[in-house]
């Protein structure tokens, strides 16, 4: 019996952030200018609901909501837990955007922006900066977990500010907490116009570590928009598409990359595997339906036989340019029984005439293999390739050949 074992080549990115802050040096949690009487969790209440109280009967006073923006973050610096700020912050942010959007239909108003706009700045950079110096000195999954937090917030502080995203992103990534990770990026990617590249890669790394691989597929080709001829989206991308099981899509790219990195022996193996899985693909399909009582198409079998040639032509070419190679000896030998094997699907199927064409078909393929298996286990004389070995002398009836091979284990 001839047994289907397909080796699948794997493409994987790295985690590929880049470290980096223009944010003022500001690394303190608390805030340096509010006065004593500012402080106090009952006083910023009182405010504040005294404030909402006059909002109800004033809804439209931008002043209004920029104190309560003011307050809210002067708030959340008196926290000494960062994850009690976050909301707070949150809220501050929807509160100064309010306050933004009713100024511009009020153009007489006399309120001073560059003030809150300056608290902001403040208020991010001492977040930012202190989650830097909390990555730098991380060395467990709780630190990093802890130091992000400070990035997480610096996001909510100004949404618009991508290297928050990007470090918050890394951060929780460093603290194995992927899906923290994905829901920080997302809220970057709707923020920020356009979403920065690297941002978007991250993400799309991350739904291919999550096995959310439509998403992954979809943001790479989001990146790839505004960066179409980006080798690393391009690998990527591939990566996706053989994770999800998209061969067509996948060959696509795989040959654009071979093409770009000739010499790339791990691209060329794997678009030879995915031209294989296409192949086996189409036999499946076409089994289904000769089971099913549909008759045999020679076009799909046309199809599905230059596929299998395609990925022939890519795995020879690579055995000849990698002479004695043992890891691309083993895979050419198991793609020629893998095709056998998809070949001897459809036998039970056929008239005569193609079923005696098959057969001839089937042993070419595992005759192909004997002299590289040979030489594999020439190289490497295990217990398991003589078998194999063995196996493969006996299906043809190299009954000899098949005796000698077995008397080595």
């Amino acid at each position: 019996m001839i047994n289907s074992y397909t080796r699948i080549a794997s493409l994987m990115l790295a985690f590929g952030f880049f470290f980096g802050c223009s944010a003022t040096r500001s690394s303190t949690d608390h805030t340096n200018n509010i006065s004593s009487g500012d402080s106090g969790e009952a006083h910023f209440e009182q405010r504040i609901t005294a404030i909402d109280q006059q909002l109800q009967s004033d809804p439209y006073n931008p002043s209004l909501y920029f104190e309560k923006g003011e307050l809210l973050i002067k708030w959340a610096r008196e926290k000494d837990d960062p994850d009690q700020r976050t909301p707070l912050y949150t809220e501050a942010d929807l509160v100064l955007e309010k306050a933004d959007s009713l100024l511009e239909t009020r153009p007489d108003s006399s309120v001073d922006t560059l003030h809150y706009d300056q608290l902001r700045k403040v208020a991010w950079s001492s977040e930012h900066n202190r989650g830097i110096e909390q990555y730098r000195e991380a060395s467990s999954e709780g630190e990093y977990r802890q130091a992000a937090i400070h990035f997480n917030n610096a996001t909510f502080i100004m949404p618009a500010e991508p290297v928050s995203y990007q470090m918050a992103g890394k951060t929780y990534f460093e603290g194995n907490e992927l899906q923290q990770a994905i829901v920080v990026l997302e809220r970057g990617r709707i923020n920020v116009s356009p979403p920065p590249v690297d941002l978007l890669e991250s993400l799309a790394f991350l739904y291919v570590e999550t096995d959310q691989l439509q998403n992954a597929i979809t943001i790479y080709k989001q990146a790839r928009s505004q960066r179409k001829n980006s080798f690393s989206l391009m690998h990527g991308l591939s990566n996706a598409y053989i994770e999800a099981e998209d061969h067509h899509n996948a060959i696509t790219i795989l040959r654009e990359l071979s093409d770009r990195k000739p010499d790339n022996i791990t691209y060329r193996s794997s678009l030879a595997s995915e031209y294989y899985k296409a192949g086996r693909e189409k036999m499946i399909t076409m089994t289904g339906e000769l089971k099913e009582g549909k008759e045999f198409d020679a076009a799909d079998f046309a199809i599905a036989d230059s596929l299998f040639n395609q990925a022939e032509d890519h795995y020879v070419d690579i055995v000849d340019g990698q002479s004695g190679d043992a890891h691309h000896l083993y895979e050419t030998v198991q793609f020629y029984h893998n095709k056998a094997a998809q070949y001897q699907r459809l036998l039970p199927y056929l008239d005569q005439q193609r079923e005696t064409d098959l057969k001839k078909r089937i042993e070419q393929n595992i005759s192909a293999s004997v002299p590289l298996l040979e030489q594999l286990t020439e190289q490497h004389p295990t217990e398991q390739l003589w078998k194999y070995l063995y196996r493969t002398y006996s299906y043809l009836g190299m009954q000899e050949e098949a005796e000698k091979a077995k008397a080595n284990y």
